[in-house]
């Protein structure tokens, strides 16, 4: 089967134009979109982002409670009406990008299937992005930037970032 994983220009803006350069300051980021099944192709497409609050963080370690995950489908529901949650990124400045396999278990546990996860250097300006496969996340070569006819900004803060809905 053929797969994809399309990223809208502005999203990829708002989490790059958002990312610590602090060593030491992980960020984590939900991405949010929808999937696409066409004959043998599977298309991923994210459409939005949103940081995550400091209730992710613990002692400078990202730490996911069950509670969030209530916070984070409201948080979908109101914010990107119409999207799914696609998966996460994280930010980890100054560290490389290295060593993904270590979020597993929380991808795994958080996220369940969700097919997503990016690994960020803030500080030295470098990404990788993989798949959910088989209990592992899975390097992509690449992914497709596209940018979206009719994109909607929505600041509270600068918190996040909305897309319209998919058609």
């Amino acid at each position: 089967m053929e797969q994809g994983i399309y990223w809208d220009r502005r999203t990829e803006q708002y989490i790059f134009s958002n990312c610590s350069s602090q060593p030491g300051e992980p960020q984590v980021f939900y991405l949010f979109g929808k999937e696409y099944l066409l004959g043998r192709e599977h298309y991923y497409v994210v459409r939005a982002a949103a940081e995550a609050g400091n209730e992710a963080f613990r002692r400078g370690r990202i730490q996911f409670a069950y509670s969030m995950r209530t916070e984070l489908e409201t948080r979908r529901k109101e914010c990107f009406p119409g999207l799914h949650v696609m998966g996460w990124a994280v930010n980890q400045p100054g560290y490389g990008i290295y060593d993904v396999q270590r979020y597993a278990a929380m991808h795994e546990c958080f996220f369940g299937e969700c097919p997503l996860f990016m690994l960020l250097d803030g500080r030295e300006e470098e990404c990788a992005v993989y798949l959910w496969e088989s209990r592992r996340l899975e390097r992509q070569r690449h992914y497709n930037l596209f940018e979206d006819p009719q994109p909607r900004m929505l600041e509270t803060g600068g918190e996040y970032y909305e897309k319209t809905r998919c058609s």
